[in-house]
């Protein structure tokens, strides 16, 4: 069985429903946890940039300064990709992929939470292979999403997320349309859409 090399930013061990949601219940985020987290449906452009950080010390009559180590700074990982759609479930995993940066760029919140104010989580960074990045703790920095002008909407309701079941596979056999086309609580993606994230290595006590 071939190993899994595709790009995926996921939740750490245990914080998978902390992240998605209940595991039991349906919601937008559910059809995630088909994918082990936010995979990229196709191969992103990843730019990888290592700081290390020097003191510089000028010493008489020497003709340039001498540097002295101090400390390696985080890695920054940007990956930028296009998510395609062309059927519903592409359609409605697009949408909870929007939804899962906008939760982890966001510190909790809300009445009935029992860690309101807690920071965004740690996530995993996965691509490529155990020496490539393998599991990397990360936290998103910053993400872009560019909705073009030139390219077709398609609708996704909400209420699908009742129906969760209907998104168990990622393929174009859902009878999603029949069911839910017409109604009236839609949003719309775009069939073509770049999402950029900027991501900063985390080392964190307990991983």
């Amino acid at each position: 069985m071939a190993l899994d090399r595709r790009v995926r930013l996921k939740p750490r061990v245990g914080a998978e429903s902390y992240v998605y949601g209940d595991a039991e219940g349906p919601g937008l985020l559910s059809i995630l946890r088909n994918t082990d987290g936010l995979m990229w449906p196709s191969t992103p452009i990843i730019n990888v940039s290592h700081n290390v950080n020097y003191e510089k010390h000028q010493t008489t009559h020497s003709v340039s300064p001498l540097n002295t180590f101090q400390s390696t700074g985080s890695t920054e990982i940007s990956v930028s990709g296009d998510f395609y759609v062309g059927n519903a479930t592409e359609a409605y995993y697009l949408l909870a992929s929007l939804h899962f940066l906008r939760t982890v760029t966001k510190m909790d919140f809300g009445r009935t939470s029992n860690t309101a104010g807690a920071a965004p989580p740690v996530l995993l960074f996965s691509a490529y292979g155990r020496f490539m990045f393998n599991d990397i703790p990360v936290i998103v920095k910053s993400c872009s999403m560019n909705f073009r002008d030139d390219v077709d909407y398609i609708q996704v309701p909400i209420e699908a997320v009742e129906n969760a079941r209907y998104f168990t596979k990622m393929d174009s056999k859902s009878p999603f349309y029949d069911v839910f086309h017409e109604k009236n609580d839609g949003v719309w993606v775009p069939q073509v859409l770049n999402i950029n994230v900027l991501l900063e290595q985390q080392p964190t006590i307990d991983y």
